[in-house]
């Protein structure tokens, strides 16, 4: 009986989000869209915490909309986090799966610092992403987040579902976009776009194309343009310029081409939280018992376990992090962590 109602309960929510796409398809070309189909995704999963970022080969990952993260914690990822982002390593490896989620990420790696950090800083427990392709290497991910528990099985299967629905709304989307000349997320988007048909006429540039690209810029563009259909390449030591080829069925541009310039960030850290708790022994002169005690903090270890595993008191071990935090002139654990984070980029 109890397995009927949970497949009804299913049932409902699978039509109750089939319904909600029509509101979302209506704002396809909107500044709209994205939190819209956020939302209404995050409440197909029975969550209200979502995330909208978009990543990029080379640009540092734009925030589209935030329901799940507090600002501080936004502040600290673009800061520092991002650079030891896991979707962004797979963005600029070229590694991208249409769904995964945290938890499968952080059980498939060998190190769990970003995702220790981020639990901190951010209280996610897991995040549910569909990861939608713009053009160029550039992604939009929908991030959907749980703060106590991780998603099922059952709620990824269902999220592979209907991927490929939500990716063609997406598409929509971006396509009408680039017709769109009022105030769209690729309108305001922090990476330089231009789209132009087979004649080489402009049918779309954003607004930071129109900032960013000076004429020497686009005089060296043009004449890059002409060295192949498709490419990437430096112009001068801040930008990367992508441009393809769109097909004969584009419906904005047959046979045009989209380019895009990304400014250039500082790009994805590959991190060994034990190299780095090694580098903070030294600097700081720790010894070699609040070197235990820092590389169990990293791991999320509270003070019972890492009093059992020392076998020391808990007394003991708060008094152990007190002389610690002093010497590190810190005062929580998340100022640990962008302390090893600062190590990292030097």
């Amino acid at each position: 009986m109890q397995e009927d109602d949970d497949t009804g309960m299913k049932d409902k929510l699978a039509i109750d989000f089939l319904v909600s796409l029509g509101t979302v398809i209506a704002r396809s070309g909107q500044d709209m869209f994205y939190p819209s189909l956020a939302r209404e995704l995050a409440s197909f999963f029975n969550t209200d915490r979502y995330l909208v970022i978009r990543y990029a080969m080379h640009a540092k990952p734009e925030f589209l909309s935030n329901h799940a993260m507090e600002e501080a914690a936004v502040s600290q990822y673009l800061d520092q986090y991002y650079r030891i982002d896991p979707l962004l390593r797979r963005v600029r490896e070229g590694r991208v799966n249409p769904v995964l989620t945290f938890d499968e990420l952080r059980r498939g790696s060998a190190d769990t610092f970003f995702y220790d950090a981020m639990f901190r800083t951010a209280n996610i427990r897991d995040e549910l992403i569909f990861m939608l392709p713009i053009v160029n290497g550039v992604f939009v991910a929908i991030c959907i987040d749980l703060s106590s528990r991780t998603f099922s099985e059952q709620d990824i299967f269902r999220a592979k579902l209907i991927f490929d629905t939500i990716n063609m709304v997406h598409q929509q989307h971006v396509r009408l976009s680039f017709v769109n000349y009022g105030a769209t997320d690729l309108k305001n988007s922090e990476i330089s776009m231009l789209v132009q048909d087979r004649r080489g006429r402009e049918i779309f540039r954003n607004d930071s194309w129109n900032s960013a690209i000076s004429p020497d810029i686009r005089h060296e563009i043009d004449a890059l343009l002409g060295t192949g259909k498709s490419g990437e390449a430096g112009i001068g030591t801040e930008f990367i310029l992508k441009w393809s080829e769109l097909s004969e069925t584009n419906p904005v541009a047959p046979e045009g081409k989209v380019l895009t310039v990304e400014q250039k960030s500082p790009g994805y850290t590959a991190l060994e939280a034990a190299d780095l708790v090694d580098q903070l022994q030294v600097k700081y002169q720790l010894t070699s018992r609040e070197r235990q005690i820092v590389s169990m903090m990293v791991q999320g270890e509270p003070n019972s376990r890492i009093a059992d595993a020392l076998e020391i008191s808990a007394g003991t071990v708060r008094n152990h992090k007190h002389r610690l935090y002093y010497k590190l002139d810190i005062t929580t654990e998340r100022e640990l962590f962008i302390l090893l984070l600062e190590l990292a980029q030097t």
